[in-house]
């Protein structure tokens, strides 16, 4: 199946791209100028910049999902068995970055001690439960990963384990809420619980779509929730990144460390968005019956 790119898509990306140029310098700026080391709290809360990063974030995404539900019609997800080996390489990596990850948490749940920590006995249960489910989702990435290598596979038969990433983003994402500190007033913290969120659905609709489960008509939401999901992620990861390498590590808020696991599932996201989403001549019903058809194929070649 040729596949070419439709308008939506090609909006969509480059607001991307726009936001993601114009956002993680800011970023970094506020780190070095308007945070307050330990407490992420703004030093000068009417700072212009702060309106500028929210406004430049918030018309990316609401551009780019407007631009996909605009166009969904048109976009298609390419579920063809095929060799991608840059996709299933992301993949295995993604996998590694997601286990340390769970070894942070186990970590610091192994050292929990409720007379001296300000987490609460609810917060140590869901850090527990994103633990559990970290593992889980790094097992499906590593499944995945080798699927994209060897591609005999699109890793459509693992549709139980594919819904772990989602579950592990929810109990992230409720970890957040469990902080007794203002998620509204931490910047950190907004950002993170906004990129959560765009995670966990993009993951949904990929595994809805990829397995096959209720999945007609959700391509749209891989870019409607994939790009801005990947430049929150980056947002989240690269100014961080930049203040430990640079020796002030010590200017992040305490409860939002470099977490390795957001850039490697924003290049995920990122390499499902722009290697398997196109518009696949036809309508909708056409194209389902092409992808189909191309997978029968392929499984009557084994």
């Amino acid at each position: 199946m040729e596949k070419t790119r439709n308008t939506g898509f090609l909006i969509s990306t480059i607001a991307f791209c726009i936001v993601a140029l114009a956002a993680l310098p800011l970023r970094t700026y506020q780190f070095f100028t308007n945070l307050e080391a330990g407490t992420g709290f703004y030093i000068d809360s009417s700072d212009v910049f702060i309106y500028v990063l929210y406004g430049i974030i918030g018309a990316g995404i609401i551009i780019s999902m407007a631009s996909a539900l605009l166009y969904k019609s048109e976009l298609g997800f390419d579920r063809t068995p095929a060799r991608r080996p840059i996709q299933g390489i992301i993949a295995l990596l993604t996998a590694v970055a997601v286990l340390f990850d769970a070894a942070l948490d186990l970590n610091t749940i192994l050292n929990y001690n409720a007379q001296t920590s300000d987490m609460t006995k609810v917060s140590l249960y869901v850090l527990c439960a994103q633990s559990l489910f970290a593992v889980l989702a790094a097992i499906y990435f590593v499944v995945f990963g080798i699927s994209m290598l060897s591609g005999a596979t699109n890793a459509s038969e693992y549709k139980i384990i594919s819904v772990a990433p989602t579950v592990w983003f929810m109990f992230r994402l409720i970890y957040r809420f469990t902080t007794t500190i203002s998620f509204i007033k931490v910047s950190d913290l907004l950002l993170e619980m906004f990129m959560l969120a765009f995670m966990l659905i993009f993951f949904t609709a990929f595994a809805q779509l990829n397995s096959k489960i209720e999945s007609k008509g959700l391509d749209w939401k891989l870019v409607a929730f994939g790009l801005p999901a990947a430049v929150l992620a980056l947002v989240c990861f690269v100014p961080r990144f930049i203040m430990v390498i640079s020796g002030k590590s010590d200017a992040l808020y305490t409860g939002s460390p470099v977490e390795y696991c957001d850039l490697a599932t924003a290049l995920l996201a990122l390499s499902i968005v722009l290697t398997r989403i196109g518009w696949i001549g036809g309508n909708a019903d056409d194209r389902e019956e092409a992808q189909d058809k191309a997978e029968e194929e392929e499984a009557a070649d084994e």
